[in-house]
């Protein structure tokens, strides 16, 4: 009776542990590429405007303007990269 009941406990444990040990689903990630906008025109000074501007401010400008544009370069080769990944 012993080794019947024990043969019963092992047939148990080893059905649960194989039964782990199935293949867990694979979950699939869509991805998705992303639009990048075209750059919007800005308004751009006349020669007298820009004249008319103090030398310190339009430095300051300058550099807000280039500033700006490398970030939005930067972006731009972000969303080339994920674009890119998306296609392999």
């Amino acid at each position: 009776m012993k080794l019947k009941t024990l043969l019963i406990m092992l047939s148990i444990v080893v059905v649960t542990l194989l039964s782990s040990c199935s293949i867990a689903p694979i979950h699939t990630i869509e991805c998705i590429t992303v639009e990048i906008p075209s750059i919007p025109s800005v308004p751009k000074l006349t020669p007298e405007q820009d004249a008319s501007i103090p030398q310190d401010a339009y430095e300051i400008l300058v550099e807000r303007d280039q500033i700006k544009s490398s970030h939005i370069k930067r972006i731009h080769d972000i969303v080339d990269t994920h674009n890119s990944a998306c296609k392999e």
